[in-house]
């Protein structure tokens, strides 16, 4: 029976086992002397606040962190143990707030200890660098919250990376001073050891191996991007590994990227093997974006030019097949396995247009495998947390919604509207519970969490979603048959700059190069017909000159029309185009409409897209709306132009 997300507080729900906790950490190192303890307060605070951060220890209990609302200046957290039915065990005030990294959320479970790190600003924001630094790092006791241990970062320290295994924990610190990076290695009794990074060590990354903590350094020009490898028993460092941050392991293998090579790591003696060469079918312009290791076996994640694709590689290091995702993109960059089946892996993924995530499950071992439409039925969508009660499955949580996935089949088997503002985090997630917390405004202690049991079956609920599944139009899919570009990147030379064209209605352009682009990124046909909205040159002192182009491209898909707006550049000294599409850009250079988009539509698009009408990063030098091409486009007059010295007359 499918399970469903029922957002009531799970009071009557069945009682699991708690989870058994890990063993204290004997390894050899400099233990931080444990303080006296803090006078204990009186009780939690008793005015309004909200939860900041929620860890669930079991499905009876989570640590929380409280912050109340400020009357003035930043208030103090607070660290507390609350109950299933919203009780207070312990309660302790800090004296600094949390401090989050890009993998951390500030409050970790080391053992039978709590871990916070705590933040503060340097007494000078223009003497250091603009972002909190670590005041230090507390470790409490999970059983009644006094404190065992404070781990000191060093002076106005930056905490760049935390990895907790178990009972150990490992954090990356660097100084906003110029001093030394550190790895700094603890556990529920508080510091093991400490040891300094090579000067090239960015912390960036943070690898746990069986035996070995594996840091990556960026080699920059004088040197190639590297792994140091540090000793988890004493911290002592072994040595380096070439290789770039994209990486993966199971915790037996070890793969990483060397170039456009795919290479095993042995830390055992510091040697690498060649697995593979990864070639894609299509033009050779590419970027590795990372990899997943399925049953022992690597699967590599690969951009190229607008299109993503993975490249699922055989033991002797052949191609076993290369799927294109066309105008798909993998949603958090990677690719899940589903344990309960051999070979299939689900994942979320995003069309190019908008935030719809639907989710796709795929055996990638199988010639001509593509990933099957799932259901679109949420936007915004993190990545995939793997549930650990042995279901295979995995819990999914979007703007307004959350949802679980099966492990046998990939599918959607639960979802609830979320009723709750703070970023979901794994975790919230202890064995087949997750604890939700109360909504804010709140007091501490007389406000009950919301704790789900993931196993619980019942009955399948309303469709909660349906408004957003119903905002999506359903319209024809467009298949890209192959990973290609359009011929170049469209990154500059070193040419010298041409002199800048005279002022037109049109660009001194191939115009029937510029169709060939947008018809490339719209992944229409030749036949399609292109329409040329607006166009711009824009240039700055260096000097960097860009052109820039709105087009829209019309075909057709089973006899259905479909319209698809795309946003390119190119610098001038190029004849390719190109679309802005980095990996942490926001900006979405295509999208596609089942309907003539109105000026409306494609105003909303330009808003999102790197296409701007005003100087960006230089100067709006020509540019016009060629305003009877957008009327006989949409039907309607456009409503945005250049500045009266640019914009030509039509």
């Amino acid at each position: 029976m499918a399970l469903a997300l029922l957002l009531t507080a799970c009071q009557g729900a069945p009682t699991a086992p708690r989870v058994q906790m890990a063993p204290v950490s004997t390894a050899a190192g400099p233990a931080t002397a444990a303080p006296p303890p803090p006078a204990r307060p009186a009780g939690p605070p008793r005015g309004p606040g909200g939860i900041q951060q929620l860890l669930a220890v079991d499905d009876q209990r989570a640590v929380v962190v409280f912050v109340p609302e400020a009357t003035f200046g930043e208030p103090a957290p607070t660290l507390a143990l609350m109950h299933r039915d919203g009780r207070i065990g312990w309660s302790v005030t800090l004296d600094h707030p949390l401090f989050e990294t890009r993998t951390s959320p500030g409050v970790e479970l080391v053992g039978d200890a709590v871990v916070v790190t705590l933040a503060e600003w340097p007494p000078s924001r223009e003497e250091y660098a603009m972002y909190e630094t670590v005041a230090g790092i507390q470790v409490h006791a999970l059983d009644d919250g006094h404190r065992r241990a404070r781990i000191d970062a060093g002076k106005w320290a930056y905490g760049r990376e935390t990895v907790v295994d178990g009972d150990e924990r490992y954090d990356v610190v660097t100084s906003d001073t110029g001093g030394d990076p550190f790895l700094i290695a603890s556990g529920p009794q508080g510091e093991r050891w400490r040891t300094k990074l090579h000067d090239r060590a960015a912390g960036d990354e943070i690898l746990m191996l069986p035996e070995h903590v594996a840091v990556s350094a960026y080699g920059g020009m004088a040197a190639p991007d590297s792994w140091f490898l540090y000793r988890r028993d004493d911290g002592r460092r072994v040595g380096s590994i070439e290789g770039q941050d994209e990486t993966c392991t199971d915790g037996r293998r070890w793969f990483l990227w060397q170039k456009d090579a795919l290479v095993e790591a042995r830390p055992s003696d510091l040697s690498t093997r060649l697995i593979s060469k990864v070639t894609l079918p299509g033009g050779s312009s590419r970027t590795t974006r990372g990899c997943t290791i399925i049953d022992g076996e690597p699967i590599a994640f690969i951009q190229q030019g607008m299109t993503e694709g993975l490249v699922s590689i055989a033991p002797d290091g052949s191609t076993r097949h290369a799927m294109s995702l066309g105008l798909r993109r993998l949603r958090s960059g990677r690719v899940y396995p589903l344990p309960n089946r051999l070979h299939p892996v689900v994942a979320t993924l995003s069309e190019s247009e908008d935030d719809f995530v639907e989710l796709g499950v795929s055996d990638l071992r199988r010639a001509g495998a593509t990933f099957g439409r799932g259901p679109k039925t949420y936007a915004g969508a993190q990545g995939l947390i793997r549930r650990d009660d042995g279901s295979g499955g995995y819990v999914v949580a979007a703007r307004s919604v959350i949802a679980t996935i099966d492990g046998d089949t990939g599918q959607l088997v639960g979802r609830a509207l979320r009723r709750d503002t703070m970023a979901f985090h794994r975790s919230q997630l202890r064995g087949s519970h997750l604890w939700l917390p109360p909504p804010s405004p709140m007091r501490l202690g007389q406000a009950a969490p919301t704790v789900l049991d993931l196993r619980d079956p019942a009955a399948p609920e309303p469709d909660v979603d349906q408004a957003t599944r119903d905002a999506f139009r359903a319209m024809p899919r467009i298949q890209c048959s192959a990973l290609s570009t359009s011929g170049h990147d469209g990154i500059g030379t070193s040419e010298a700059l041409p002199p800048p064209p005279k002022h037109g209605r049109l660009p001194a352009w191939d115009l029937d190069l510029l169709a060939s682009g947008a018809r490339h990124f719209a992944c229409a046909d030749a036949n399609a017909e292109v329409t040329l909205l607006a166009w711009s040159i824009e240039t700055d002192d260096r000097p960097l000159r860009n052109h820039n182009a709105l087009v829209l491209v019309e075909t057709r898909v089973n006899g259905a029309p479909i319209y698809t707006a795309v946003a390119m550049y190119r610098h001038a000294t190029n004849k390719s185009w190109n679309v802005s599409r980095g990996y942490h850009s926001r900006s979405r250079p295509v999208r596609r409409f089942a309907h003539r988009p109105t000026t409306a539509d494609l105003d909303a698009f330009v808003a999102q897209s790197k296409f701007q009408y005003v100087s960006g990063y230089g100067r709006v030098v020509r540019g016009n709306v060629l305003d009877d091409h957008w009327r006989r486009a949409t039907g309607e007059k456009p409503t945005l132009h250049f500045a009266a010295a640019i914009e030509q007359a039509d």
